[in-house]
């Protein structure tokens, strides 16, 4: 009897899909690195916006953040007397203070990177960057498909009935799901998941 190529396809992504909630669910107890366990994660947020707008001033930071300026002094203070940051007054306003990355701040922020960010390297080491494009487009014409019958049969996808991708944008802001599937309130099926599901 002949293959039938797309059930072949769909028990690829299945399985390709078991494995990596097996591998997120491995390294989830391994995921806090030496960098982490050494900062507490607000030191780490600040660290992460001054890297990617150094030189900025205490109230955006605070503002960016959400947070009192008392509690954002407090954390520039443990940056500085680690040595991760330096504090300067703004050459125009001298009762401004800029806060700027140190040279060990910023090798530092880079042992930082989203986890899942990492992991995703890691488990596509063996596709080229051509590979994955290709890989990426093929999976939204096929995410598209999907959408398509789902939308000329009226239907939403249950919980239960959810596909095999599902859920993967609900990784946490450290890059991993603890319990799998935590309900629709995180993120739909249609249109969001394409966005998640791109390597």
């Amino acid at each position: 009897m002949k293959e039938n190529l797309s059930d072949t396809l769909l028990q690829q992504i299945r399985s390709c899909t078991n494995l990596v909630h097996r591998l997120i669910h491995s390294e989830h107890h391994f995921k806090n690195s030496d960098a982490q366990n050494n900062i507490g994660r607000a030191q780490g947020i600040v660290l992460k916006i001054l890297a990617e707008k150094d030189g900025m001033t205490q109230t955006e930071i605070t503002e960016k953040l959400d947070i009192r300026p008392s509690s954002l002094g407090e954390l520039v203070m443990k940056l500085e007397k680690n040595g991760y940051v330096e504090r300067r007054q703004n050459e125009n306003d001298k009762r401004v203070i800029n806060v700027f990355l140190t040279e060990k701040g910023r090798e530092f922020e880079k042992e930082l990177i989203n986890p899942r960010q990492k992991a995703a390297e890691t488990w596509c080491a063996g596709l080229s960057d051509e590979d994955k494009t290709q890989l990426s487009e093929l999976l939204n014409k096929l995410i598209l498909s999907m959408e398509d019958v789902l939308t000329k049969n009226g239907e939403e996808l249950s919980e239960r009935e959810a596909p095999f991708g599902f859920g993967f944008n609900e990784m946490d802001s450290e890059g991993f799901s603890h319990h799998g599937h935590k309900g629709r309130q995180h993120g739909g099926w249609r249109g969001e998941g394409r966005k998640s599901f791109r390597l």
